[in-house]
């Protein structure tokens, strides 16, 4: 659906916002529960390094846009 939406600032905070959620609710879930093991959270701060990543290509064009 992203890929033929319009690149806006309002499509960047909206795919932010989702990944806040969804990183925030993972990681802080180990966190509070104290299993914070980093081989087993490594693929979750790649993920999340990833989205972040993907997140400033959108952020960028509604910039340039403009």
């Amino acid at each position: 659906m992203t890929r033929h939406a319009p690149a806006t600032r309002s499509l960047a905070e909206i795919v932010a916002v989702m990944g806040l959620a969804g990183f925030g609710a993972t990681l802080g879930v180990h966190f509070a529960i104290g299993y914070t093991d980093p081989l087993h959270l490594a693929p979750a701060y790649a993920g999340c390094v990833l989205f972040a990543a993907a997140v400033v290509q959108p952020a960028r064009a509604a910039r340039s846009a403009r």
